[in-house]
């Protein structure tokens, strides 16, 4: 991948339905990866090399649909709680999880209206993630 992408690759995994057990996370450096990405907050001390996501807008067990605005920012909503109370890392970024091939009208109106809303709150910001090691 390093030689057909150069600079554009990075050797992070982002494991199947991101998800990946937690006893294999140490052993992630042996095979020269420097980024993980999973679903939900990053345990204490995995630092900034475990970029995560939280919001899943898609329903995949009902109909692989929007999940709906509701229980979009209630996941949104959480997670930014969770950093607030101290049950998640402070600075660990929101990440929303998207599917561009599975979305349908609903999750593009939905990502469109958010991604203004960020972009004109003073307080929010996009940022890009990229394993600190990452070329």
């Amino acid at each position: 991948m390093e030689t057909l992408f150069a600079d554009l690759f990075a050797p992070v995994l982002v494991p199947p339905w991101n998800r990946l057990s937690d006893t294999l996370v140490p052993r992630l450096a042996e095979s020269g990866l420097t980024g993980l990405s999973r679903f939900g907050a990053r345990a204490a001390g995995e630092g900034q090399s475990v970029v995560n996501t939280h919001v899943d807008i898609v329903n995949w067990r009902g109909g692989r649909d929007f999940v709906g605005e509701a229980a979009a920012l209630d996941m949104l909503i959480g997670h930014l709680a969770a950093r607030r109370t101290g049950k998640a890392e402070a600075a660990e970024p929101t990440g929303i999880l998207t599917h561009h091939r599975d979305h349908d009208e609903a999750c593009w109106n939905f990502l469109d209206r958010l991604v203004g809303a960020v972009r004109s709150h003073p307080a929010a910001c996009w940022t890009i993630a990229v394993a600190p090691d990452a070329r």
